[in-house]
C-alpha cells in the first residue's frame, strides 16, 4: 500500500501498488473558497543553538530539517528540535531532511593552481635495513707507521754460562804511598804562616831540611774534614809524638821525614811543630799529588826504679847573684764560677761545666806571671783588655778585647809572663792544644 496527498480532499490517501492509470481529462474549475486567515511572517534564525531565546515564527535548521517556533522559550538540550524530549512543545517540523540525491556528473577539471611554497623538512626517518655488501674496493695507500708499543716484560734469565778461561795477568799497578795513616793534599810553595786554603799543605821553609813547622788545612784534597785525624798526631805522651812523612804520590824518591813535638790549633788549619830527620828529592805543586802520613810514637813507659846515689862531686864555683825576685811564690785559686779577673803572680784552676773566662790584669809589671790550669769540663779562656796582646811562639793574638787564648781540652794549662808593662805577655809554657784568636 502507498500514500499520497490529495489536494482536493486536503488529506493523505492510500492506494494500491498497482500501475498508475492514464491521466483523466481536466475537470471544470471549482468555486473559489472563502479567504483564509492571514499567516504570520517566518523569521529565519539559521542553525539552532542552545541557551538562545526564540519567539513564535522563528525558523531554524537542525540536523538537515527545518523547524518553526510555536512557543516562546530559551533553548536547552531538552527542547532541541527533532531530538529533545520536549521539542514538540516548542517547535513544528516545516520540512524534513530529504534523502541524498544521486551523485552528479563529474565536472570538468579546473586549471592547475600555482605551485605552493615548499613545506618544512620532515623529521629524519629511522635507519633502514643494511644494504647488501658492495664489491671490494681497490687497496688504499699504505698508512704511516704507528708509534712503537711499550716494552714488554723482561723475560726470564737464561741459565748461567760456563766459566770462561782465566785472563792474562794485567800490568803492575803504580807504587802506593807508605803504609799507615795517609791523606792527599796539594803542596804550596808559599811559606807564610796562615790558613793555606782547602786541601793545601805548606811548609815554613822552602828547603825541606830547614822546616820547623808544617801548615796543614783541615780539609784534604777531596774536601774531607780531617780535623780529628790531624789532632790525633800528638796523642802520645812521649816528647816526640809521631814521625811525619811528606812525599810525592807514586814517586818514592821524593820525601821528607820529621819528628812531631806538638800541634798548635789555629782557626781553619793546624801548625805541626817538627824537627827534621831526613829528606830526598823535592815536592811539586800538582793538585792532589802530595801525601802526608804519620806513625805514632808509643806512650812514655813507667818510670824506672831510682838508682843508687852517685859519689858526691867536687864543689863548683860560686855562681853570679841572681836578679831580684818578683815578689814571692804563686798563689792558686780554684774558680767555680764562669769569670775571674786575674791578679799577677797568681794561678787559677778553672772548675765549671761551662766555659770559664779569666781576664788579664790591666796593670802588670815586667816579669809578673799568670798561670791557668783546667779542671772542669767547660775549659777556659784568657781574655784581654784594650791594647793588650799575647805572643805564642811566632803567633800572636788579635790586639785588644778581640784577642784571646782558649783551651781545647779540659786539662789544658798555660803560663804567661809580662814582657812589656801593662800590655804585652808571652806564653812561656803550655800543655795541650791552645787555640789562638
Amino acid at each position: 500500500m502507498g500514500a499520497y496527498f490529495d489536494p482536493i480532499l486536503g488529506k493523505l490517501r492510500s492506494s494500491a501498488d498497482g500501475t498508475q492509470g492514464p491521466q483523466g481529462a481536466q475537470g471544470n474549475a471549482g468555486v473559489q473558497g472563502p479567504q483564509g486567515t492571514s499567516g504570520g511572517m517566518m523569521s529565519w534564525k539559521g542553525p539552532w543553538a542552545t541557551s538562545t531565546g526564540y519567539v513564535v515564527d522563528d525558523a531554524v535548521e537542525n540536523d538537515g530539517s527545518s523547524y518553526i517556533c510555536i512557543l516562546n522559550h530559551t533553548s536547552s538540550a531538552t527542547d532541541e528540535p527533532g531530538t529533545g524530549v520536549n521539542w514538540e512543545t516548542y517547535w513544528d517540523l516545516v520540512a524534513a531532511e530529504g534523502n541524498q540525491g544521486p551523485q552528479g556528473n563529474q565536472g570538468t577539471q579546473g586549471v592547475q593552481g600555482a605551485t605552493g611554497t615548499q613545506g618544512p623538512q620532515g623529521a629524519t626517518g629511522s635507519t633502514g635495513p643494511q644494504g647488501t655488501q658492495g664489491n671490494q674496493g681497490t687497496q688504499g695507500v699504505q698508512g704511516a707507521t704507528g708509534s712503537t708499543g711499550s716494552q714488554g716484560p723482561q723475560g726470564d734469565s737464561g741459565p748461567q754460562g760456563s766459566q770462561g778461561p782465566q785472563g792474562s795477568q794485567g800490568p803492575q799497578g803504580e807504587t802506593g804511598v807508605d803504609g799507615g795513616n795517609s791523606a792527599f793534599y796539594t803542596y804550596s810553595t808559599t811559606t807564610t804562616d796562615a790558613d793555606p786554603g782547602n786541601g793545601i799543605i805548606r811548609l815554613n821553609n822552602a828547603s825541606l831540611n830547614s822546616v820547623t813547622q808544617i801548615y796543614i788545612d783541615l780539609l784534604d784534597n777531596s774536601g774531607n774534614d780531617l780535623t780529628d785525624w790531624i789532632e790525633s798526631f800528638d796523642d802520645s805522651d812521649s816528647t816526640v809524638k809521631a814521625v811525619i812523612k811528606i812525599g810525592r804520590r807514586n814517586d818514592p824518591a821524593h820525601f821528607a821525614f820529621y819528628n812531631l813535638t806538638s800541634i798548635t790549633s789555629v782557626a781553619g788549619y793546624r801548625k805541626l811543630n817538627v824537627t827534621f830527620i831526613d829528606s830526598g828529592g823535592s815536592l811539586n805543586t800538582t793538585a792532589g799529588n802530595t801525601y802526608i802520613s804519620y806513625s805514632r810514637t808509643g806512650d812514655k813507659g813507667a818510670q824506672g826504679n831510682q838508682g843508687s846515689n852517685g859519689n858526691q862531686g867536687a864543689q863548683g864555683a860560686q855562681g853570679a847573684q841572681g836578679a831580684s825576685g818578683g815578689g814571692g811564690g804563686i798563689t792558686w785559686t780554684e774558680v767555680t764560677g764562669t769569670s775571674q779577673s786575674a791578679v799577677v803572680d797568681n794561678g787559677y784552676i778553672t772548675n765549671n761545666a761551662g766555659l770559664v773566662t779569666v781576664t788579664l790584669p790591666t796593670t802588670a809589671a815586667v816579669g809578673k806571671v799568670i798561670r791557668v790550669a783546667g779542671k772542669g769540663a767547660g775549659g777556659w779562656k784568657i781574655a784581654q783588655n784594650a791594647s793588650e796582646i799575647i805572643h805564642f811562639g811566632n803567633t800572636t793574638t788579635t790586639t785588644g778585647t778581640g784577642g784571646s787564648l782558649e783551651s781545647t781540652h779540659r786539662r789544658d794549662a798555660v803560663e804567661l809572663v809580662c814582657v812589656i808593662a801593662d800590655t804585652e805577655w808571652v806564653v812561656i809554657s803550655s800543655i795541650g792544644n791552645i787555640t789562638i784568636i
